[in-house]
Formats: C-alpha cells, structure tokens, sequence
C-alpha cells in the first residue's frame, strides 16, 4: 500500500482521494453519502475528501431532482484520473511483476473469492 501510495503521492492525491475519482468517474451524479458508503467510509470522513476535490476543482456538485447533489469529475478531474490510472498500472506491474498473467489471472479471483466469502453475512449479523 504504501508504494502506492507514493504513486499517488505524485498526484498530490491520497489513495482514498484516488478511489474516489474512479468510483466517481464509474458512477456521475453519484451522491455524497453514497460514496462513503461505497468506499466505506463515515459521513463525518468523506467530507473533508469532497472538499479538498473541490477546492482542487476535480469534482463538481450537480443537482439532481432538487434535494440530492451529486457529484460528476469536472474536466481536470477527468484528467487526473486518467493519470490516477496509470499510476496505478505501475504499481500494479510492480506488484504483479514476478507473476505470469494466469497466475496474476488466478490470484485475483482467489482474492475477490477471499473478499465475497469475508463479507457474507454471518449468524451473529442476524
């Protein structure tokens, strides 16, 4: 994490600034609180992570059906993300680097499986 957080770190962005320019460039218009939830992260958190993207002018609020605000990648948020991208894929290259794409392939399935099978629910969520 922490290399790629030195990626990042050439941005002058944090990894869950980062995470937030994509899952905002896969979803326009998505609303504040359900960034933070789809990034896990509480409403009192993600706040300061809005403002920071908007000071920079990454992201820009737009209205949606006159209460909720959503939010969409301004022009420059487009491009930073697209650098975001690519810092990304050299870290990942590193990473990944003594791996054979089947291996690669394989590992993160074994991981994605790993993830789902952590977040089912559970008898003592019930």
């Amino acid at each position: 994490m922490q290399d790629l957080a030195q990626e990042l770190n050439l941005l002058d962005l944090r990894p869950a600034e980062a995470s937030a320019l994509i899952l905002i460039e896969a979803n326009p218009t998505i609303t504040q609180s359900r960034l933070g939830q789809e990034l896990g992260i509480q409403r009192a958190n993600i706040a300061p992570i809005i403002a920071r993207m908007l000071d920079r002018s990454l992201i820009e609020r737009e209205g949606l059906d006159g209460k909720s605000i959503g939010l969409r990648l301004s022009q420059l948020g487009s491009q930073v993300c697209a650098a975001v991208r690519a810092r990304m894929a050299v870290h990942n290259d590193r990473f990944f680097g003594g791996f054979s794409p089947e291996q690669r392939d394989r590992l993160l399935q074994d991981l994605a499986a790993a993830l789902e099978f952590a977040e089912r629910p559970t008898l003592a969520d019930a």
